[in-house]
This record gives C-alpha cells, sequence and structure tokens, in this order.
C-alpha cells in the first residue's frame, strides 16, 4: 500500500516530463550520484534537461505563448516549442479562455513538443514570405505630366 502511494507520488510529480526528459535525467543523475535519486533530485535534472535544450519551464511557456501579439509566427520565441503547443491549443482558446480552462491542455501539448525536442526534432516557426514592393521607375517630367493627365481624366476632373 505505502509503495502504491510512493509510485504514485513520483508518477503525479513527474507527470509534466515526457519519458525522453525523464529516462535522460535518470542517467544523469545515475552518472553522477553512487545513490538512486530523491523525488526533488529527479525533478531537479528533469528541468536540467529541458533548460539544456533553451526549453523554458511549462509555465513560463504558458505565460508566453498567453500574452505573445499577433501575428504569432513572426514573434521572437523563447524557443520554437512555445509557438507550437499555443498553437495546438489555439491562440484564441489561449487569449480568450481562463487559466483554469487553458492551462492543462497547454501542458499536455506543451509536453508532447518538448518531448519531441528532447527526441531531437528541431522544430522551425515557418514566417510568411516578405511582401515584395513594387519596382518603381523614375519618371521624367514629359512621363509625370501624362500620369497626372490620365489620372485628371479617370477621376473626372
Amino acid at each position: 500500500m505505502l509503495l502504491d502511494q510512493a509510485k504514485r507520488l513520483w508518477l503525479e510529480t513527474l507527470a509534466n516530463f515526457g519519458p525522453a526528459a525523464i529516462m535522460a535525467a535518470a542517467r544523469e543523475i545515475i552518472e553522477q550520484h553512487d545513490y538512486l535519486p530523491t523525488l526533488k533530485k529527479m525533478l531537479d535534472a528533469c528541468d536540467h534537461q529541458l533548460i539544456n535544450l533553451g526549453l523554458p519551464m511549462a509555465k513560463d511557456a504558458y505565460i508566453e505563448a498567453c500574452n505573445t501579439p499577433s501575428p504569432k509566427n513572426v514573434q521572437d520565441w523563447s524557443h520554437p516549442a512555445v509557438y507550437f503547443a499555443g498553437r495546438e491549443v489555439g491562440w484564441h482558446r489561449l487569449a480568450n479562455q481562463s487559466e483554469k480552462a487553458s492551462w492543462p491542455e497547454f501542458q499536455n501539448c506543451y509536453r508532447d513538443v518538448c518531448q519531441r525536442v528532447l527526441s531531437g526534432e528541431t522544430l522551425v516557426v515557418e514566417r510568411p514570405p516578405a511582401l515584395e514592393s513594387p519596382a518603381q521607375k523614375d519618371l521624367n517630367q514629359q512621363e509625370k505630366q501624362e500620369e497626372m493627365k490620365a489620372l485628371r481624366q479617370e477621376l473626372g476632373f
């Protein structure tokens, strides 16, 4: 019974991290320590795995996703994982629903995206193509007068 409670505590505490982060953290701790880790050391090691990859903590990522202005795909994100998790949850939901409603879904999506990053996937936020400015040539005086005459006729002046 006590063992089941301890397992449940570990499971609930580490639920924010994917299997890859937990395994990497466990390897790190086992390599550096003589004893099996405590839950606190395991949490710290899992956080360290995310930080090593430049991933913000889930709550920080949530706040960033909720507060970043539109258009979202042109912003400078702390990590592309924040953008992908926010896009999956939906920008409208993040902006308009309460934290109580949107945080759990964001947390799950962010965990999944972090898992992909920890597995080696490279995330790239595709930016929209830049608008091309129309090529304008310099008109000489006679061409300017002709353009002006055509414009006056078009407008009825």
